[in-house]
């Protein structure tokens, strides 16, 4: 697949200011679903003139649950995470680039619909479309974090907070989810994919330049990738012609 044929559209978020610096970030958001994706990004502070920082966008429709959610506070130092506390619609991974600091990608390694509780799963024509949080189905204060279950200190993740982590390992279960699931980066872009797989390349432009991020190669401008598989191929074609 064409790497830059996913891609649906890229948000610049950008606030005037002395400390621009800190404002600037772009969003990247990529496709590989089967299906076609309606994100809904719902500002948490609306932008002015003055240079505030602090901003935080929701990629994932808020008012209706399940979904799932992609989270980002934006300030020096960058707080994001991907959270099923609300359910489960669709697998999100974010990954920063050009980043400062621990930079890990978060999100999710599997599609949870495929191995849904059946008391959770929301269905459309015999097909599991959704899977909802316990605490949505059963509204016990063991799954809502409430009562003698409402502080991290008496808090047990139960088999659904279990189940939801071990698809999305680094995404939030539950809300005292904190050590695993919460991280930072400063001075990043960010590319928040739909379906994506566990070794895929994740590019963007910046500074008009397209760079792309991988495991086993970390940021690497994609046309040095371009110029070598050329070099190489003129290389073997020479060869050819000697031989």
């Amino acid at each position: 697949m064409d790497l830059v044929s996913p891609l649906l559209f890229t948000l610049l978020l950008l606030s005037s200011g002395i400390q621009l610096y800190e404002c600037a970030r772009t969003f990247t958001i990529i496709n590989n679903c089967k299906e076609t994706i309606w994100p809904g990004i719902i500002p948490g502070e609306s932008f002015n003139g003055g240079g505030d920082c602090g901003e935080t966008l929701k990629y994932g429709a808020a008012g209706k649950t399940p979904t799932s959610l992609a989270e980002f506070t934006l300030a020096a130092l960058d707080f994001y995470d991907v959270s099923l506390v609300n359910g489960f619609n669709v697998p999100i991974s974010v990954t920063p680039l050009k980043g400062k600091g621990n930079c890990s990608t978060v999100g999710c390694n599997s599609d949870l619909r495929r191995n849904c509780p059946f008391e959770l799963a929301v269905k459309a024509n015999g097909k599991v479309i959704a899977c909802r949080s316990a605490c949505d189905v059963f509204n016990t204060d063991e799954y809502c974090c409430r009562g003698t279950h409402g502080n991290p200190s008496t808090y047990q993740p139960t088999y659904y907070s279990k189940t939801f982590k071990s698809a999305c390992p680094t995404s939030y279960s539950y809300a005292y989810d904190d050590p695993t699931s919460i991280f930072t980066c400063s001075r990043a872009d960010y590319v928040i994919i739909f379906c994506s797989t566990r070794n895929q390349a994740v590019c963007s432009y910046h500074d008009h330049k397209l760079v792309c991020k991988n495991k086993a190669n970390g940021l690497n401008p994609l046309v040095g990738r371009w110029w070598a598989a050329l070099l190489l191929l003129l290389f073997i074609t020479n060869l050819g012609s000697i031989l």
